[in-house]
């Protein structure tokens, strides 16, 4: 029974969902490009393949309203937390559904957290006089940071409240 105690303890450590900064970047940049990539090239790999037959005989069928990818080149402004990716970096992520870009549309200005193997989720970001301020839609989290209760009565989180929160966390 111990043992088992042991392996449950070892195996919660490895699933932990605290932050790897050794693991993701983020930073603030600005959106040089954007790309669509088709599904099974090198950047997009395929997530659902359509049919798929098992071992035993077995088809199974994968149905998604996912697809594409789209690649997006940022100029580097500020990097927040994590490695220093250099000037430039390429974040890449699948569209979203119905191949819709989950990148904000309605600004350059971003904040992205990127992982290892370059996969981002991006959130919008403004500049007002000299202040930055993060642009959070119904959900947004950066390094599992919940931005909507940091929300001011405009609804946006000053870019200073996230620094303030991953060096409390680091």
């Amino acid at each position: 029974m111990r043992l088992i105690s042991l392996v449950a303890i070892a195996l919660l450590s490895l699933s932990s969902t605290g932050p790897a900064l050794a693991q993701k970047t983020i930073l603030l940049g600005a959106i040089d490009k954007l790309e669509f990539v088709k599904e099974g090239t090198e950047h997009c790999p395929v997530t659902c393949p359509n049919l798929e037959t098992t071992e035993n005989g077995v088809t199974r069928i994968c149905l998604s309203r996912h697809g594409d990818c789209q690649l997006v080149n940022l100029r580097v402004i500020e990097t927040l937390a994590g490695a220093d990716l250099g000037a430039t970096v390429v974040g890449k992520s699948k569209l979203g559904e119905f191949n819709r870009p989950t990148i904000p549309m309605e600004t350059r200005l971003v904040v992205a957290e990127i992982d290892k193997q370059g996969f981002a989720s991006y959130i919008g970001a403004t500049y007002s006089g000299d202040e930055v301020l993060l642009l959070p839609k119904s959900w947004a989290k950066v390094d599992g940071i919940d931005l909507l209760p940091m929300k001011n009565e405009q609804g946006v989180v000053p870019l200073e409240l996230l620094r303030q929160r991953l060096r409390d966390r680091h």
